[in-house]
């Protein structure tokens, strides 16, 4: 085991072997070859990059980390998981300016994005999710979030959200799919607690808890939906806005739990914010 250093302005990456270590500390140039690291056997043990080197779309790093993946540069690193369970990304870290680009297939098992950006894409699968600042955009699969801590940043999902999270008060939750086939990301276990923003274009909420400065926005929804159980102080419910935009669709709440107040209509469409889910990379 050995730690393989990418030199400054070289665009090829030296020879590594199975369980080395590779570092990038110094450049900016974009990496062309020496990036298809799937033929390890195990792995590489970590990758960490602290400069501000490139890879393309069509030539990520193709590789299984059995420790830690780390971007704390400043350029844009594309990155293809081998596969799922030990071929996984083991953990990735987005704490740089730049962007970690997750695509073609695989997982990561544990994603923690402080700052920058991260792109999960479709094919992709994360396991865990925290998020302390920065942006993370995820794009749709039929496997949804099922562990997630979202503290800061804005995270645009088209997922579902499932098992119990949160979104604190420093953080942005956009879930929203861009297509129209009529199976929107849903919330259908545990309980999602809102104390910063949650703009859901989503389906049906098992359960929704509204605390502190929490604002819920239902104004994209475009279908009828369920909400079974509703739990929110009253000001917190007084700010949110708990109805489609859609005269056409009905937002069901079943157990309604409102501490220091009552329920209450809406009627509230033409007040709150406005948000959208960006892509792009």
């Amino acid at each position: 085991m050995a730690q393989i250093i990418i030199p400054g302005g070289t665009q090829t990456v030296p020879t590594v072997s199975d369980m080395d270590s590779v570092l990038s500390k110094e450049g900016a140039q974009t990496i062309t070859a020496g990036f298809d690291l799937s033929a390890l056997l195990t792995g590489v043990t970590n990758f960490s990059v602290y400069s501000a080197i490139n890879t393309t779309a069509a030539n990520p790093f193709h590789m299984t980390v059995i420790g830690t993946y780390r971007h704390a540069g400043m350029g844009t690193i594309h990155v293809r998981p081998v596969g799922t369970g030990a071929d996984d990304i083991n953990r990735a870290i987005q704490s740089g300016t730049g962007t970690s680009h997750f695509l073609t297939g695989g997982a990561v098992d544990t994603l923690e994005v402080l700052d920058g950006r991260a792109i999960i894409e479709a094919a992709v699968d994360v396991n865990t999710i925290y998020q302390t600042g920065g942006n993370i955009v995820q794009y749709y699969n039929a496997t949804e979030n099922d562990s997630w801590t979202i503290m800061g940043g804005t995270f645009n999902t088209e997922r579902g959200m499932g098992g119990s999270g949160i979104i604190g008060e420093n953080a942005t939750v956009v879930v929203k799919k861009r297509n129209t086939d009529n199976t929107p990301p849903v919330q259908d276990t545990g309980a999602l607690t809102v104390l910063g923003t949650l703009v859901w274009n989503g389906g049906n909420i098992a359960t929704i808890n509204i605390y502190g400065e929490g604002y819920v926005d239902l104004r994209g929804v475009d279908q009828d939906i369920t909400i079974t159980t509703l739990n929110a102080t009253a000001e917190a419910r007084q700010r949110s806005i708990l109805e489609s935009k859609n005269p056409d669709v009905t937002i069901t709440i079943g157990t309604e739990n409102i501490f220091g107040g009552e329920t209450e209509a809406d009627g509230k469409t033409a007040m709150g914010r406005s948000f959208s889910l960006s892509h792009g990379a």
